[in-house]
């Protein structure tokens, strides 16, 4: 099952709602709903996967003398990490939460700067 789905599905299940809600959900859990889209959360969705205790990683984005804030309101590093980010993550307030250890030590190995990862990843 794609993992997209699945994690829906796990939202639906550990909340204790039935199947019939599984649709809206999904509708409502990620940011870009196509299929092939990629991971990034809605406010609704970051707290439903943290509600049933899938744990986060923040990062601050905020860095002296980086433009990436610039760049992530205009869309160029959220396009490339909807491209090669294969796990949830959201956006708020310059901060990145990722659901994943890895990947967030990778982050901030390269400083918080989410350009310099997509570019070394893609």
């Amino acid at each position: 099952m794609e993992l997209k789905r699945k994690l829906a599905l796990d939202v639906c299940l550990n909340l204790g709602l039935t199947e019939n809600s599984f649709d809206s959900i999904y509708l409502n859990m990620w940011r870009n709903i196509r299929e092939d889209g990629g991971f990034r959360l809605t406010e609704r969705g970051f707290e439903w996967l943290t509600e049933i205790g899938i744990k986060s990683y923040t990062i601050s984005l905020d860095k002296k003398g980086n433009n990436q804030l610039h760049d992530i309101k205009t869309g160029n590093i959220l396009l490339g990490m909807d491209r090669n980010l294969k796990v949830p993550y959201h956006i708020k307030n310059n901060k990145l939460s990722i659901f994943d250890d890895n990947i967030s030590t990778q982050i901030l190995l390269y400083g918080g700067d989410l350009k310099a990862y997509i570019d070394a990843i893609s």
